[in-house]
């Protein structure tokens, strides 16, 4: 059985790696490769929220998390 959520992201991932403007400013961290977790930083509220994300987008300059993605099959 196909896992579509892990597909999904492995998918997305293949196609910014192969962006190198992308790359260049951003390193991926998949939680198909880790276990992610979003320690305390400021402007981050309700850290338990956050603790387990499908996709985080580190940037390579300021080692900020510039976009953190959850996928979701429904909206809750």
């Amino acid at each position: 059985m196909v896992n579509w959520h892990k597909e999904y992201l492995k998918s997305l991932e293949n196609k910014l790696q192969s962006q190198p403007k992308f790359t260049d400013k951003y390193t991926i961290r998949n939680s198909n490769n880790e276990k992610l977790y979003v320690p305390d930083k400021p402007n981050i509220r309700k850290q338990e929220i956050l603790s387990n994300p499908d996709m985080i987008f580190v940037n390579n300059e300021t080692g900020n998390f510039d976009f953190i993605i959850e996928v979701e099959s429904q909206i809750n």
